[in-house]
């Protein structure tokens, strides 16, 4: 997972895991550095777009947020799982 704007996010590797849901995502870094990093809820409500993105040579599932303004990047198993709750979520709250 990648966090912000432009073309150097910081890089949280392969340390974060992620839940999915109807009601939004929770991000939870490696239980050895969470001391430091509580677990993050985020609800789908304050999502302003799911896209695909290329970021240099890869590419990205782009979740923007509307507060704080920011972009999440997801690559992997995380990315079809994203877009689908996204899509259901958007297709619930018409």
């Amino acid at each position: 997972m990648k966090l912000g704007l432009g073309q150097f996010p910081l890089s949280y590797g392969s340390c974060v895991t992620i839940q999915v849901s109807l009601e939004g995502l929770v991000l939870s870094v490696f239980p050895l550095l969470r001391i430091l990093h509580p677990s993050l809820s985020i609800p789908w409500a304050v999502v302003t777009e799911c896209k695909e993105e290329k970021l240099w040579f890869f590419t990205h599932t782009a979740l923007y947020l509307k507060e704080p303004k920011t972009r999440l990047l997801f690559r992997g198993r995380a990315t079809s799982a994203v877009r689908n709750h996204w899509e259901r979520y958007r297709l619930s709250s018409r």
